[in-house]
């Protein structure tokens, strides 16, 4: 993988981009696929792909809508991927991108925070 990848939003899938140019690998949307393990063993493989080429910080930013309770599973496997792929040796951080009035995904964002080494900044939806 070269530059840029975008794999498009669906009704039940969110929007994957990675831009190795920028650094920024965004999750966008709704995540409720029928199939979790099948939506990330790819996505898992596309930024693997992603994080070999970086010449740049890596900036994880996930802003999603919904997700399921899969879907918070992959989530977490994708994060521990990174994390290990980072190994402290690069200059990764994730943004968790949040409705000011949406508590139901406040939980989760902390949750993950504190199982990864990674640093975590949860922000607010403009």
């Amino acid at each position: 993988m070269t530059g840029a990848m975008e794999i498009p939003a669906t009704p039940q899938t969110p929007l994957i981009r990675i831009d190795t140019a920028t650094g920024v690998f965004l999750m966008q949307g709704v995540c409720i696929p029928e199939d979790g393990p099948g939506f990330f063993g790819p996505v898992l493989t596309h930024y693997s792909e992603g994080i070999d080429k970086l010449n740049v910080p890596g900036i994880f930013r996930f802003d999603l809508k919904y997700f399921n309770s899969s879907s918070l599973k992959g989530i977490y496997l994708l994060l521990k991927h990174i994390d290990d792929l980072g190994n402290g040796q690069k200059d990764f951080r994730v943004e968790w991108v949040l409705d000011k009035d949406d508590a139901d995904l406040t939980e989760p964002a902390v949750m993950l925070s504190n199982l990864i080494s990674i640093p975590m900044a949860i922000m607010l939806a403009a």
